[in-house]
This record gives structure tokens, sequence and C-alpha cells, in this order.
């Protein structure tokens, strides 16, 4: 409120400052105005902490309840999630009220869940009506279930099984109606004068076979089959057989039956005779459905068993054979022998190609897809494949042997592999000779475990995949006999030796911890440091600790000079002792001058 003295009137109400509040004689509370219309009239924002009961609101701009939006100005409600009935809408229009909700995409809405039109059944996933199979209409996975007609104004195609009850094709004058599968229909009418009920076609006239009865005339110029055939009433036909009181005349067109035709004897010009179910002749040419036997007959085929004590043919043509040979079966021939299975020996071929007509080597085996494999098994024995000069496992030859437990020492077990070359020549590895190939020799032992590995670059790794020497060890290395170096030898951590009997002829750089012990020969050392030196002793007192010698050489021998070759000395250090041989005295140099220690005996 603005500061000065407030003026209250409480004869017509009470009034603060000029517009902020007032309550008028009427009652009604007016907040930021002075002129409230309504019982409490509100200009500008307001806060209410709790909960607000209005029997009715309205309002013409927008309102945010936590994630709800209502905009008065659109119409628009909007929230993340809808729970309860839609309720009565009146003459409102409401797009969808849904529990799962409707998806608005692209070029309308989209839903999961199965929808019913007229109904509260969702047994399938669009239903209208009551049940499709008795009064309603239903689509499931494309499926289409309908009690009543089916109009359709454009093509309708069925790819299925369809079964119509009454379909009139001449509703259908412009359209076509495609089914590709089986379909079954009480009654068919095709424009005026064809109907089809019960399985009886009735049209003026027909064109085509005909598997039924016909009542008729029966004219055709195809094949014709049929049951049972009566002509007047001393014929009938039926089962392949002709009855009939008599026959009169000859034949003198062509015999054709599609079904059985019993002969007792049937003779063919001089030369050919059937009787019970064999068939005489020279020779046979021409195709064989069924056989029993054949004698001296070429170009046949046959799609039953075929049995014979012996088959040979001249080569001069194909030999195409989907039955069992049973006996001997010989076959020599300069074409092709295709064969599903080749079981026992086949005999000798110049080139023999398995899931391949053209094979390209001796033999060959090539697949359009899937794995080629090429198995050699023995059940109770080695198996074995032996590739080089000489018959057999030879003295020119090469083999792959497993389970082989003769001829190579204790490793040759039942469960070893030996890859054996008989003959004096090398055992060859080769890897491609591409500077760019990532190649190496690889020994594992199961699927993650690498033992060995010789790089490209001649680097070979024990425990290791990656040498970047020549000779890389991970791990403990164990020689039993001696080891030769022509070059240094680099040893980046520390080297351990339990003793050394050696000649070193070198200098040795580094720190030796332990003991140089020699009986014989000379030591020679540039440089010695130490804490403590021991001489004839190993137990060192102080820093040079002479000992206790008994021998006859037990003295100390100090450097011998004359008084020229001391004083020609490039490097005088103070505390330094000598034995002067011209003075014949022992001498101290006191930082200044050689002096003498004593001159008494």
């Amino acid at each position: 409120m603005t500061n000065y003295i407030k003026s209250f009137n409480f004869r017509n109400g009470v009034q603060v400052d000029n517009d902020n509040f007032i309550v008028n004689s009427a009652g009604k509370v007016g907040i930021g105005t002075t002129v409230p219309d309504k019982i409490l009239d509100v200009r500008g924002n307001a806060k209410i902490v709790g909960h607000i009961t209005a029997t009715d609101a309205s309002v013409s701009g927008i309102v945010t309840v936590g994630n709800i939006t209502i905009n008065g100005n659109t119409g628009t409600i909007s929230a993340t999630k809808f729970s309860g009935s839609g309720g009565d809408f009146g003459d409102q229009v409401v797009v969808a009220i849904s529990t799962d909700g409707f998806i608005a995409g692209a070029t309308g809405l989209t839903t999961t869940s199965n929808i019913g039109i007229g109904t509260d059944s969702t047994a399938f996933q669009l239903q209208v009506g009551g049940d499709p199979t008795i009064s309603g209409f239903g689509v499931t996975s494309g499926n289409v279930t309908a009690s009543g007609n089916v109009t359709a104004s454009g093509n309708l195609s069925i790819s299925g099984i369809t079964t119509l009850g009454i379909t009139t094709t001449t509703d259908l004058t412009t359209q076509n109606l495609n089914v590709s599968g089986i379909s079954t229909t009480t009654t068919l009418k095709v424009g005026t004068g064809i109907t089809a009920s019960n399985g009886i076609i009735t049209a003026t006239t027909f064109s085509g076979n005909v598997t039924g009865n016909v009542t008729g005339n029966l004219n055709s110029s195809g094949v014709s089959t049929i049951t049972t055939l009566k002509v007047g009433t001393g014929i009938t036909a039926e089962a392949g057989i002709i009855t009939a009181s008599s026959f009169v005349g000859n034949v003198t067109g062509n015999l054709n039956s599609s079904g059985v035709s019993t002969v007792g004897t049937l003779k063919v010009g001089t030369g050919i005779t059937a009787s019970g179910g064999i068939i005489t002749a020279t020779t046979f040419d021409g195709n064989v459905a069924t056989a029993i036997s054949f004698t001296n007959a070429r170009n046949f085929s046959v799609t039953g068993d075929l049995e014979a004590s012996a088959i040979s043919f001249d080569g001069t043509a194909n030999v195409s054979l989907a039955s069992t040979l049973s006996n001997s079966f010989s076959a020599n021939t300069s074409g092709i022998v295709t064969a599903s299975t080749i079981v026992g020996s086949a005999g000798s071929f110049t080139s023999i190609g398995i899931q391949t007509s053209a094979p390209t080597t001796d033999l060959q085996i090539r697949k359009s897809s899937g794995s080629a494999v090429l198995e050699v098994i023995s059940d109770t024995g080695n198996a074995s494949i032996s590739i080089g000069n000489s018959v057999g496992a030879g003295n020119s030859s090469a083999s792959f042997n497993y389970g082989s437990t003769s001829g190579f020492g204790p490793f040759s077990t039942s469960q070893s592999l030996d890859i054996i070359n008989r003959d004096v020549g090398y055992f060859n590895y080769f890897l491609s000779n591409s500077a760019l190939a990532d190649s190496g020799f690889i020994w594992h032992r199961g699927s993650s475990n690498q033992l060995m590995t010789l790089t490209k670059g001649g680097n070979l790794g024990i425990g290791i995949t990656n040498p970047t020497h020549k000779l890389s060890v991970q791990g403990i290395s164990t020689f039993s006999g001696s080891a030769y170096f022509n070059n240094n030898v680099t040893i980046d951590g520390s080297l351990t030796i339990s003793s050394i009997s050696a000649s070193l002829t070198g200098n040795v750089t580094g720190n030796v911890t332990g003991n140089v012990n020699t009986t014989t020969g000379i030591s020679t050392f540039n440089d010695i440091k130490a804490n403590e030196v021991g001489i004839g002793t190993t137990s060192p007192r102080c820093i040079l600790d002479l000992g206790e010698s008994t021998s006859n050489n037990g003295f100390v021998l100090l450097p011998q000079k004359t008084t020229t070759q001391r004083d020609n000395l490039s490097a005088n250090i103070e505390g330094s002792i000598l034995y002067n041989t011209t003075l014949k005295r022992l001498e101290l140099y006191n930082g200044t001058a050689w002096v003498g220690i004593t001159t008494e005996a």
C-alpha cells in the first residue's frame, strides 16, 4: 500500500487505498479493483494454497494443473495419461478415449489394442457387431470372417482356401474374381446360362474335360476319364474293363486308354507277344515305365526296382539309374556317372565329382551352398591318408594318421595325430609372402590358450603371442645343457645365479651381491669400492682388515718409491703412505710435504 495515513469507512463497507481492496455495501469483495461485479472479483494473479471447491468454473485462458494443461482458447486438453470413463460427451466431438491410447501418426490414428464397434466384445482385432460367425464382421491377422454378404465394387483376389455360400457373379459384371487356392461354393451362377449346385454343372453346352456324370452328348478331342460308361443296354465300361455280350470288327485307329487294360494274350505283328504279364520281343526300342526283366534291350528307363544278376553298358550313351543294383554291376563308360550315393567298390574313374558334374581335378567336392566335408573314418583301427609316389605307405610318400600306435614311440597313441614324411626331403610350412598379411604360425591348446607363436618376421614367442625379439619367453626357462650367445646379452630385470664357475673375458658392469671365490688364477679389478674389505679373512672387523695370517708371507708391502719417483707423483693426497727406498724409511704426506714416520730399526 501507499505509505500514508489510511482511511477506513465501515459505513458503506471497507476500502483500503483507492483501488487495492474494497468491500462494498452489497457485500462484494474487490481485490485490485474498487468496482467488483462478482461476490469475489480479483484483478491480477492469485495464489491459493489449499483445496478449492467450486460449483462451476469458467476460464477464458490456459489452466495448468500439474502435468495437465487446459487451453480455453483452442479447447485442447493435454495430459500424459487418461484414467476413467469417457462419460456422456453430449453433442461434443470426441476423437478417442482409451486406457491404452491412440497414437496420432502421419496418416491417422493407430492402437495396439483390439477394437470393437457396436459391441463390447473384442475377440477379433477388429470386430463390428456381434459374433462374426452369426451376425457380425471380424478381422484377425488378415483373415476376414463375416456372417452376411460380401459385396466388392473392385477386384476380389483370394490366394488361399475360400468357402462361399451363394455367390452371384452377375453382380460382378465389370470385375474379376481371382482364386488361386481351393474354392468351395454351394451355388455358383455364371451369367444366365450356367448354374453349379450340389456338384452338378448345368449348362447349355460344355467344352473341356468332364470328371463326373454327363447327361447329354459327350464330344471330346482330348483325354476323357470316365468311372463307369454305359452304352445302350449291352456294353458297360468300368475300372478299365469293357463288358459286352459280343465284339465284332477290327480296331483301325489308335487305342488310347488312361485306365488299366487287361488282355490275356496280345500279338503285335509277328515278332512281339504279350502273355501272362511278359512281353517277348527280339529287340526293344523306347521307354518302359515298369518291367520285370529285359533281354538284349537298350535305351530303357525303369521307375521301380531293378534287379539283375549282371548289367553292363558299352559306354556309347549316358546311363541314369535311380534304383539299387543287386549282385553284380559293371559299368564301363567314358561318359558321366551320376549317383546320390555310391556304396562298395565303385571301380575306376578318370575323375570323380561329388555334387558337381564337371570336376576340374581328379577328385573334387563342390557344393553351391553349405559346408563341404571330407571324412576318413575307421571304427576300430587307425584312419590314414597317404600321398606321394609310392603305392601305400612307401618310402616316397607322406601320410596323415590318426590313432596309429605303431612305429613312432610312446607319443603315437590311439588318440594321436601323426603327420609323417617317409622320404628324406624337407617338411615345409608356408605363409603368404604379402607384406600386408598379418600372418604367423600359432600353436593352440583349446580355443583360448595360445602356447607358442612364430610371427611373419621370424620372432618366436613361447607363452606370448606378440614377441618383439627373435626369442621371447614368458615365464621360467630351463636350460639343462650349454647355452651359447655370440653377441651381447641384455637383461632388463635382475639376474640371480646360485653359483658361477666360468672364466670371464671382459668387463663386468654393475653390482655383484655375493662372494667372488677363486682358488687359482689372478683376479684383476680396476676399482674396488666396498664398505668393508677383508684380506686373509672372511669377516672384516674394520674398513680394511688384513687378517691374522700364519703363513711365511703374512705381511703388508706398501708402495716402494725412490725420492725422485716420489717427487714425480702426479697427485699427492694428504694421509698417503709409502716406503722411500732411497732414505730407507716410511713416509707420510701431511698435505704439504713428505715427512718420515720413523728412522729407528
